[in-house]
C-alpha cells in the first residue's frame, strides 16, 4: 500500500514508500521514472522494523534518509538509502528515545536531518530528534502534554532558522498546538487549539509560504468540525483563513504552495464521493521563484522552479555572485548562517583571490604599457613577479580549502566561527606587513 507522498530526486525519478506488503510484508522503498517506470529499491523485514510511512529525502549529497515506523515490539528505526538501493539502518528506536516515527525528516542548514516520533520518550507522546549523515542521534525535546503529545507531522526550519511544527493532541484544551524550537533546542508553544473555530488535531506538515507566515490546517474543530486552515506568524499570531465542510471537503491533511502563488492540498473525506477532495486557497501572493534545495554546498546544482520560463530562457551560473546571495539571504533571516559559513575560509581564500587578479593585472600592464622596455622584455619582469605572487597564493588558497572542508560546514558556534576567520585575518596581515618591512 504506497502512502506517504513522494519525493522528487534531483536524478528526475520520484522516491517513496509501500507502507506493507511487498516480498516480506512489512513494506518497500520504489524508485518511479517520470513515465511509471517502478523499481524497488530496498524490501524491509522484521530485522529494519518495516512500515515506512514517509517518503525518504534526497540529502545535500545525493542519497536519501528516511523512517520506517516499526511495530510494538520494534519501534522504528532511521534509514539510509541510496538510488541503487544500498541501505543502511543508521538508528533504532528503542521506546525511551523514541517510537513510531511517522514523519518526513528535514535536512537543516546545519546539514543534520531533524523529524519526530509519534510515541516514546520520558512520557511516552512523542520525541524531537536529530541524527546526523553517519548516524551520531540525540534526543533534543521529549514532549509531555503541556506543550503537545502525538505529533503525527515533521519539522520544517523556517527562514528565520528556527524549526516550526504542530502535535495532533496536548497542549491547554488537549487540542494539539503549534510550537517552535531554536536551534538550541528550546520549545515554545505558540498557539493552543481549543476545538472551536481554531479547529484541533493538526497531523499535516506547516509550509511557510513567501510571505513569511506560516501555513496549516487541522483535521478536526471549526464551524462544521470538519478542519480549518490557519495561518500563523512565527511570533504566534494566529488567524483561520477557511473552516472546512463536508461539501467541499473536509478532514484536511497535507498542504504546499505552489510557485504560482497559491496554496494547494488535499482531504481525507468529503467532496461528491465523499472519498476527499484537491483544493487550492488563494493567498493573493504574486508568482515567484524556488530552488530546490533551497540551500546547499557551493558549486552544487539546483533547479530552479518558478512561471514564465520558456524554451528559451536559459540560467548561467558562473562563480558565486556573494552580493545577490548576501541579499538574497539576508531578506530571508539566513545572513548570519551564510557569514558564519563563508568568515573561516573567506578570511584567506579572498586576499588569495586578490593576490591571484592582481598577479592576472601585472600581466596585463607588462603586455599593454611597456614603457621604455620593449614588449618582450617588460612582458617577462611582470610574468616574474606574476609568479611569486601566485606561489604565495597557493599555501593561502591550501589552507582556506581545509578550513572550508573541515571547520565552516562544522556545527561549531557561529561565534568561534567568526573568531577563526578573525584570526586568519590577522595572522596574514602580519605576515605581509612584516614581509614588507623586510623587503
Amino acid at each position: 500500500m504506497p502512502c506517504g507522498g513522494l519525493t522528487l530526486g534531483r536524478d528526475g525519478r520520484f522516491y517513496g514508500p509501500i507502507f506493507n506488503g511487498g516480498m516480506n510484508g512489512y513494506g518497500a522503498v520504489f524508485q518511479m521514472t517520470p513515465n511509471g517506470i517502478v523499481k524497488i529499491l530496498h524490501e524491509f523485514t522484521a530485522e529494519d522494523d518495516g512500515f515506512p510511512f514517509a517518503p525518504p529525502i534526497q540529502s545535500l549529497y545525493g542519497d536519501f534518509y528516511g523512517t520506517a515506523s516499526g511495530n510494538p515490539t520494534h519501534p522504528g528505526t532511521i534509514y539510509k538509502i541510496d538510488t541503487d538501493g544500498g541501505f543502511t539502518i543508521l538508528h533504532a528506536f528503542a521506546g525511551a528515545d523514541g517510537a513510531t516515527p511517522l514523519a518526513t525528516l528535514v535536512q537543516a542548514t546545519n546539514y543534520w536531518f531533524y523529524g519526530t516520533t509519534l510515541l516514546g520518550g520520558t512520557s511516552g507522546v512523542g520525541t524531537i530528534f536529530r541524527i546526523s549523515a553517519s548516524g551520531n542521534f540525540e534526543v533534543l525535546f521529549n514532549f509531555d502534554g503541556t506543550h503537545g503529545s502525538l505529533p503525527h507531522a515533521g519539522l520544517i526550519q523556517a527562514n528565520d532558522g528556527n524549526f516550526y511544527g504542530v502535535t495532533y493532541r496536548g497542549g491547554k484544551g488537549n487540542q494539539g498546538v503549534v510550537f517552535r524550537m531554536t536551534p538550541m533546542h528550546q520549545v515554545t508553544v505558540l498557539h493552543d487549539f481549543t476545538g472551536g473555530s481554531d479547529g484541533s488535531g493538526p497531523i499535516g506538515r506547516l509550509v511557510q509560504a513567501s510571505d513569511g507566515y506560516l501555513y496549516g490546517t487541522t483535521y478536526y474543530g471549526g464551524a462544521s468540525g470538519g478542519g480549518i486552515l490557519f495561518r500563523i506568524s512565527t511570533t504566534g499570531e494566529f488567524t483561520t483563513l477557511h473552516h472546512f465542510q463536508q461539501s467541499a471537503g473536509s478532514n484536511p491533511i497535507a498542504l504546499i504552495q505552489h510557485t504560482n502563488g497559491f496554496l494547494y492540498g488535499d482531504t481525507f473525506s468529503g467532496g461528491i464521493a465523499n472519498r476527499g477532495v484537491f483544493y487550492r486557497f488563494d493567498l493573493g501572493q504574486p508568482p515567484f521563484v524556488s530552488y530546490l534545495p533551497s540551500y546547499g554546498r557551493i558549486g552544487m546544482p539546483v533547479d530552479i522552479l518558478g512561471e514564465g520560463f520558456t524554451t528559451y530562457s536559459q540560467v548561467f551560473f558562473n562563480g558565486v555572485l556573494i552580493s545577490v546571495i548576501s541579499i538574497a539571504c539576508a531578506r530571508a533571516g539566513m545572513g548570519v548562517s551564510l557569514w558564519s559559513f563563508v568568515a573561516p575560509h573567506g578570511a584567506l581564500e579572498l586576499p588569495a583571490i586578490f593576490i591571484a587578479g592582481g598577479a592576472g593585472l601585472l600581466m596585463a600592464k607588462g603586455l599593454l604599457a611597456p614603457g621604455y622596455l620593449t614588449r618582450r622584455e617588460s612582458l617577462t619582469r611582470a610574468a616574474a613577479l606574476a609568479i611569486k605572487l601566485l606561489l604565495g597564493a597557493v599555501p593561502l588558497l591550501v589552507i582556506a580549502g581545509i578550513i572550508e572542508g573541515f571547520i565552516s560546514p562544522s556545527d561549531l558556534p557561529v561565534a568561534a566561527k567568526f573568531a577563526i576567520g578573525a584570526s586568519m585575518f590577522v595572522l596574514l596581515a602580519g605576515y605581509v606587513t612584516l614581509a614588507d618591512r623586510r623587503a
